[in-house]
């Protein structure tokens, strides 16, 4: 398993003219450590009243809301939320980067 990185390590690793995120991406890429994902990077929110081809899947209901579970037709999960109209779709690359910071790597 890989140690995380601490600020102690990014110092004593920084190269001359290197700003701190540089040398943080530097080791993450030397360490094979996943960059943390941001949950506003992943997917993509498709507006109301948006055309799209999907297939539905199913539906889910909690705490008042109400949604409709779907693939789009290259296969990609999507949600879309009854009440406001909008849906979410996560990409494969998505789905890996994903398994990725989650440790699917990891021996």
């Amino acid at each position: 398993m890989t140690t995380p990185l601490t600020a102690a390590d990014v110092v004593a690793a920084r190269r001359d003219g290197e700003s701190l995120m540089a040398t943080k991406r530097r080791l993450q890429r030397e360490r094979g450590i996943a960059p943390a994902l941001k949950v506003e990077d992943l997917g993509e929110i498709i507006p109301a009243n948006r055309l799209f081809v999907s297939q539905h899947i199913g539906k889910a209901e909690g705490a008042g809301m109400h949604f409709e579970m779907m693939t789009s037709l290259g296969g990609n999960p999507m949600v879309m939320c009854v009440e406001t109209g909008k849906s979410f779709s996560l990409g494969w690359q998505d789905v890996l980067a994903l398994a990725v910071a989650r440790g699917v790597t990891n021996p």
